[in-house]
């Protein structure tokens, strides 16, 4: 896939993907495997338990696919939550009929 292959590019030429590439990586994933893939390059970020930006990206991912469970789990182990986390989780279980 070009996305993975212009990434490992950017990365041989020194440049490692931050906070705002991993949201836009997330973005762009057509399936959930790719998505994983994704989620894996973040977990190997330092301050991933913080990072508030790309965990509720990874969250609203999650929940676009389907996978509720795999959302919860990030949504729980979060160290720090914001409007957009809680909405991002609300919505997934509104998609999946499984709120109340």
């Amino acid at each position: 896939m070009k996305l993975f292959d212009f990434l490992i590019q950017m990365r041989c030429k020194g440049l490692e993907p931050d906070n705002f590439t991993y949201p836009i990586l997330l973005k762009a994933c057509g399936s959930l495997k790719q998505g994983k893939a994704v989620h894996s390059l973040v977990a190997k970020n330092q301050d991933f338990k913080s990072e508030i930006h790309s965990l509720t990206r990874l969250i609203t991912f999650y929940c676009g696919f389907g996978d509720i469970d795999s959302a919860r789990l990030l949504f729980d182990k979060m160290a720090d939550r914001n409007v957009v986390t809680w909405t991002a989780m609300i919505n997934g279980y509104v998609k999946q009929n499984s709120l109340c």
